[in-house]
């Protein structure tokens, strides 16, 4: 009896400030980085589950676990940045940590300081949490600590969330508890990640696949800006479809030549890269491009064109690490690839939170005006038409969605809108000077991804639409 009211009287004689204390360090890393999701628009768990398990290692009396509490905590909050990380700059490892770190010296301010205060923010939270596990009562938070962790992990297996809203590389974490590190292990075992990491297999395409390639004017024009739109399909209703164009057919009289329809196209946006540029399909589903020889590569349209001394120019708004693009556009014959991380400044959109289509028009038309002496192949693969179609980055809602009988709210409605807007803005930039002599083609690299009924109602399977013009 003595022993049990010994007991009752360490739990009874915890303090306030140790109760604040105990409260305080199981909110503070997870209202800190609740923020940095927020300040990001990026998603991540209500309560990270790893620095659960640290503090409740930390507040034990013995020394090797305090010590392996530390360690714990230092991987949480490292691990719990990760997976901000993976959903801005996508397929992260320690090589891909390298090359972004390479970019730290052109990225804006605001991000030198972030790394910067991130670095501090981990000694900070590690320095606070020793202190305030160093308390004398040590029974009460550990089994609060083990009770609070316990529940939360059958709120991970549950997988209970807090909102809805699905989406790729860490982007649908609405979880209420889960472990930040669990999470980053099922993203590695993810099928996407499997598929990045699988060698694929390349061949020729079989003579009823087309390649929009094929209609370059021969001999090739001297400027051509070549874009593969994402997810532009072709819409059953004929004039709906000619609607997203309006802008561009209304200067028709500007060009050279227009010609304007659809071709058959399967596959996902890497198989519309290679269909598109070196006429290729893919045989397997391996999106692990690095791994193919430069050799097969020789055929491609940018490789043809820089050996006649062309500009050879790739941009894309998401990271060059995505789909191994860092790798493979090179080899394609590229000279130059710019990808989103050599943008850092300019304002990023929902797709990959890759740089915005909007932005990237004026890099495109500053680079004709910049080399206008000289033979330019530009390669544009566009990047916020990309499913999950966020309303966030419709600023244009000229197509009248209601008026072609399409739900207002629906996929359809939200992917012609965003790929109505793309076109304005090419139909702006073709007006410059600069612009005269350019051939252009624009052409989707798959069926926008709506496999609803409402997909199959408004979209023809498995085609693209594509455009064809030169500016006089």
């Amino acid at each position: 009896m003595k022993d049990v009211h010994s007991l009752n009287k360490k739990i009874e004689s915890l303090s306030y400030r140790e109760i604040f204390n105990l409260i305080f360090l199981i909110l503070m890393p997870n209202v800190i980085f609740l923020g940095l999701a927020c300040y990001t628009s990026t998603v991540r768990p209500l309560i990270n589950i790893d620095y659960l398990l640290a503090l409740l290692l930390m507040f034990t009396p013995w020394r090797v676990s305090r010590f392996t509490g530390s360690a714990v905590l230092v991987s949480a909050v490292i691990f719990d940045a990760l997976m901000f990380v993976v959903q801005i700059f996508p397929f992260m490892d320690i090589a891909s940590i390298r090359y972004l770190v390479s970019f730290i010296p052109i990225a804006p301010l605001q991000y030198k300081v972030l790394i910067i205060l991130f670095l501090v923010l981990i000694l900070i939270i590690l320095w606070i949490t020793v202190q305030f596990t160093k308390q004398k009562n040590k029974i009460y938070p550990c089994f609060l600590l083990l009770l609070l962790a316990v529940s939360s992990y059958i709120l991970s297996e549950l997988r209970v969330t807090y909102a809805s809203g699905g989406g790729v590389l860490g982007r649908g974490n609405h979880y209420v508890a889960h472990s930040q590190l669990s999470l980053y292990k099922e993203l590695t075992q993810s099928t996407l990640l499997r598929l990045a990491n699988m060698t694929p297999e390349l061949a020729p395409l079989d003579a009823h696949q087309q390649s929009v390639s094929g209609y370059l004017v021969q001999p090739h024009s001297d400027k051509i800006l070549y874009i593969l739109a994402e997810s532009w399909g072709v819409l059953r209703n004929t004039d709906a479809q000619r609607s997203i164009v309006e802008k561009i057919i209304e200067q028709k009289d500007n060009f050279e030549f227009m010609n304007y329809g659809s071709i058959e196209a399967s596959g996902a946006t890497v198989a519309g890269e290679l269909r598109e540029l070196c006429q290729l399909k893919l045989v397997n589903n391996g999106f692990a491009l690095k791994r193919i020889e430069k050799e097969q590569f020789k055929h491609c349209i940018p490789e043809q064109l820089r050996q006649k001394e062309y500009r050879t120019v790739a941009l894309h708004g998401a990271s060059g690490l995505l789909y191994d693009r860092l790798d493979w556009y090179p080899n394609a014959g590229f000279t130059q690839t710019l990808f989103g991380e050599n943008f850092m400044g300019l304002t990023r959109c929902d797709a990959f939170k890759g740089v915005c289509d909007r932005s990237l028009i004026k890099e495109v038309s500053d680079y004709f005006f910049k080399y206008e002496d000289q033979k330019i192949f530009f390669y544009w693969m566009s990047l916020t038409s990309h499913q999950p179609f966020a309303v966030s980055d419709i600023y244009n809602k000229r197509f009248d969605c209601k008026y072609y009988g399409i739900k207002e709210n629906g996929d359809t409605c939200r992917n012609t809108r965003l790929e109505s807007q793309f076109m304005d803005e090419l139909a702006e930039i073709i007006k410059e000077p600069h612009m005269k002599g350019v051939e252009i083609v624009v052409v989707g690299d798959h069926r926008p991804p709506v496999w609803s009924e409402e997909g199959n109602l408004n979209f023809f399977f498995n085609k693209v639409s594509y455009l064809h013009f030169k500016i006089k």
